[in-house]
């Protein structure tokens, strides 16, 4: 790894670690009143956005296990 590019991860570790100790500080700090930490909740939650969204109409229909199929995937992997 060349010198410049260690240095430069070295450099954003530390930045890493800083603003999770942000976080972790406006956190506590938020704790303190119940309305400012419904606000920083509610500022966590649109930052964390929709993960999955489960829609069951759009679940696909697989129908029946593809036996052959199956053992042909069997067969490559030997």
């Amino acid at each position: 790894m060349p010198v410049r590019r260690f240095w430069l991860f070295a450099r954003n570790i530390d930045r890493i670690t800083a603003m999770q100790d942000m976080r972790s500080l406006k956190t506590v700090s938020a704790a303190a009143t119940n309305e400012a930490f419904e606000g920083h909740m509610e500022s966590l939650v649109k930052e964390v956005g929709n993960v999955a969204v489960k829609d069951i109409d759009a679940v696909a229909d697989f129908g029946e296990l593809d036996r052959e199929g199956l053992d042909e995937l069997r067969m490559m992997a030997l």
